[in-house]
């Protein structure tokens, strides 16, 4: 009997856990969403100092997003041609 309450006791733990995480998502998706995160899209405009990513295409906007590459046609060119080819990796 003692081991039924304790295995209800954890899988209750372990649902409220649960219910807890998916509510936290949905919060969080509902502000990338609605736009009220800190991303780089938001700090795009060139009063803000930040990068334009207008002229980018989908996937040169996805590598500034993701990894902050800027693209070599918008860039100088001498801080990327100074950097290694490679760095650590395989």
């Amino acid at each position: 009997m003692e081991k039924e309450i304790l295995f209800a006791a954890i899988i209750g733990i372990i649902l409220l856990i649960a219910i807890v995480q998916a509510v936290q998502l949905n919060s969080i998706s509902a502000k990338i969403v609605g736009g009220t995160s800190n991303s780089v899209s938001q700090l795009s405009s060139p009063a803000s100092g930040a990068v334009d990513t207008s002229q980018m295409t989908e996937n040169e906007k996805m590598n500034y997003e993701m990894h902050g590459v800027i693209p070599e046609r918008f860039g100088s060119g001498s801080a990327s041609q100074s950097l290694p080819d490679m760095v650590g990796g395989c």
